[in-house]
């Protein structure tokens, strides 16, 4: 037999072996890095737990969170009612809910807004077990936007008051509060920036920014640094929609610090007053003047009779520092005299002409109408 013929099956079957790996291997190949991949996805879900256990931020989030939520509060108002309400430009809406923080379990304060009790006809705090406690009194200052509630002190939980000057830009933060009438929400993120101006000029601002999810009802709760301690009261929202964009603005802890020390021991806030008017310049306008810079306050006027009138300070001059402290903007200027003591005497650095001298003024008391100071 003709051996050409003997190899012919076999020939044939090799063909079609090889035209069948030819076609059908990459469907193997990627049986197998699927085969491959299904098991690596496996075990890594199997070591879920272990990575849990391992991750050290999410141990130090759950935590802070655990620490913290005790002394988180839900602040409960009605709404004044008759000639009260018409003079609440913010006044919240009957049953209306915004957050708040136990700062002092043993007397029973408790911080928040000032515009989250703002001409309230009552004023309820609701713990983190769910009681009900009615506020004994409530002060606010209106200026930082900044009130202190007190309840009764049973079986509270507080969170201590933080610095709020070493917090840096990149710090992580949680927020918690009660947003959009859900209690006991966490969120978390970080410093974005300091000293934030935002909303009416008329207040005193130096906020902390956060990207930590802040929704209506959050206002009053606390910013809790990793340490689980509050470095500000979430205050504000900055968004087209009103609701979070990732620009929270949180009241930093410091100015909580001094404000409610006053209205806790005196029931309103006592600020530092010199009788200017003063503005920002750019460094354009700092050019044209012939200033150093554009660090400082420009003196646009002078109360008659007041402090800085008396101590020769005139329109036109450019205060430099306050009391050996820089004046690194206008607005820190006002937050400067604002938390000087009256009666206290201080050196004012400033430079006029070609000139830089330093003068003596003695703080006085802020007046309630500051309109008032400046009338001829």
């Amino acid at each position: 037999m003709n051996s050409s013929k003997l190899w012919a099956p076999f020939i044939v079957i090799g063909l079609l072996v090889w035209c069948s790996l030819w076609l059908f291997a990459p469907m193997l190949v990627d049986r197998i890095s699927y085969a491959r991949e299904s098991a690596r996805q496996r075990a890594i879900i199997e070591n879920l737990p272990n990575l849990k256990q391992a991750d050290g931020l999410s141990m130090l989030y759950r935590e802070v969170s655990k620490a913290v939520k005790p002394a988180v509060v839900e602040v409960r108002v009605t709404q004044a009612s008759g000639s009260d309400r018409r003079r609440i430009s913010r006044r919240p809406e009957t049953g209306a809910i915004g957050s708040g923080v136990v700062v002092d379990r043993r007397n029973g304060y408790v911080v928040t807004n000032e515009h989250v009790v703002s001409g309230s006809g009552s004023v309820a705090v609701v713990l983190a077990d769910r009681r009900e406690l009615k506020a004994e009194w409530v002060r606010s200052d209106r200026m930082t936007d900044l009130a202190v509630i007190k309840i009764p002190p049973r079986d509270l939980m507080d969170i201590p008051l933080g610095d709020s000057d070493v917090m840096e830009v990149g710090d992580l933060v949680l927020a918690v509060g009660s947003p959009i009438r859900l209690p006991q929400t966490v969120t978390f993120g970080g410093i974005s920036a300091k000293g934030r101006m935002y909303g009416q000029s008329d207040k005193y601002q130096n906020y902390l920014q956060t990207d930590a999810a802040i929704n209506h009802g959050n206002s009053g709760g606390p910013l809790i640094n990793m340490g689980g301690e509050i470095i500000g009261i979430n205050v504000a929202i900055v968004s087209p929609s009103g609701t979070s964009a990732g620009l929270g603005l949180a009241i930093p802890s410091n100015t909580v610090k001094q404000v409610i020390g006053q209205l806790i021991s005196a029931g309103k806030v006592t600020r530092g007053f010199i009788g200017l008017a003063f503005q920002a310049v750019d460094l354009k306008t700092a050019k044209e003047l012939g200033l150093p810079h554009s660090r400082g306050a420009l003196v646009t006027m002078v109360a008659s009779d007041g402090p800085a009138d008396e101590a020769g300070i005139k329109e036109g001059d450019f205060i430099l520092s306050v009391d050996s402290q820089p004046v690194t903007s206008s607005q820190e200027f006002r937050h400067i005299v604002a938390d000087i003591v009256p009666g206290t005497t201080i050196p004012i650095e400033l430079h006029r002409g070609e000139e830089t001298m330093i003068v003596s003024v003695k703080i006085i008391r802020q007046p309630e109408d500051m309109t008032e100071a400046f009338r001829p």
